[in-house]
């Protein structure tokens, strides 16, 4: 991407290897130190607004809205809480309390889970922190009755009907769905046919057995709130992209 040059680079190696190297040791508080140490430093030298999101100048304000809701008098009354309590995103106490559980690994999870059900994994294309990149090779190391199927497969082009297809957000911004009964795709499956120049290229699937794993294009690591259309359609497509 661009980001970091070489040199950083040698840096950004240098520092996941000692969290790493906690993480084997079992120092779950250091590893998360470490990694929290690197995620500065790499946000640091590629001047980026959030690692979560490349193309942003600013951080994810996800939880403004939520938080003036859960704030409102007559909120923290129906919700039974006392007026003197303040809703906030995060908690120094909540946050030591779950330090030693960041950085352990749930993909021993997921072939039980493979076994019982289909599972959809997907990230946002332009998320350098929790996005393909890092996700792809635990993805692929899995150890499930069709890992080695999964790895042979395909990863195909993702395509909508331009007009269902909002490709913006370069600012971060989320693009408005079309609402129209002309559009709705309520009956069309999550890439409906069409020629290619009536379409657009939304991301990249790969699919075998239960298994199936989509990057969303244009989009960071809140991918339904940049993109919500193309996620609509994702999550209702439940795993059939033809």
């Amino acid at each position: 991407m661009g980001l970091i040059d070489l040199q950083q680079r040698a840096e950004a190696e240098a520092r996941a290897a000692a969290a790493v190297a906690h993480i084997k040791n079992g120092s779950w508080a250091d590893a998360q130190r470490n990694r929290q140490a690197l995620l500065d430093f790499l946000t640091g030298a590629s001047g980026v607004g959030t690692l979560l999101d490349t193309r942003r100048a600013a951080g994810y304000d996800h939880t403004n809205r939520v938080r003036r809701f859960l704030n409102q008098a007559h909120v923290k009354e129906a919700l039974g809480v006392p007026k003197d309590k303040e809703w906030i995103q995060k908690s120094e106490a909540v946050k030591s309390a779950l330090i030693e559980d960041v950085m352990r690994s749930v993909a021993p999870l997921f072939p039980d889970l493979l076994a019982a059900m289909p599972v959809l994994l997907y990230q946002g294309a332009t998320d350098a922190q929790d996005g393909p990149a890092t996700n792809e090779p635990w993805i692929r190391a899995l150890q499930w009755h069709g890992q080695r199927g999964f790895n042979r497969a395909e990863r195909r082009l993702w395509r909508m009907p331009s007009a269902l297809a909002p490709l913006g957000g370069s600012a971060g911004e989320p693009v408005p769905a079309p609402h129209t009964a002309e559009n709705s795709s309520a009956d069309k499956p999550a890439s409906a046919k069409g020629s290619e120049e009536n379409t657009a290229v939304v991301g990249y699937w790969r699919q075998h057995d239960r298994l199936t794993h989509v990057v969303v294009r244009n989009a960071g690591h809140m991918s339904p709130g940049d993109q919500p259309w193309v996620a609509k359609e994702m999550i209702e497509a439940r795993g059939h992209f033809r």
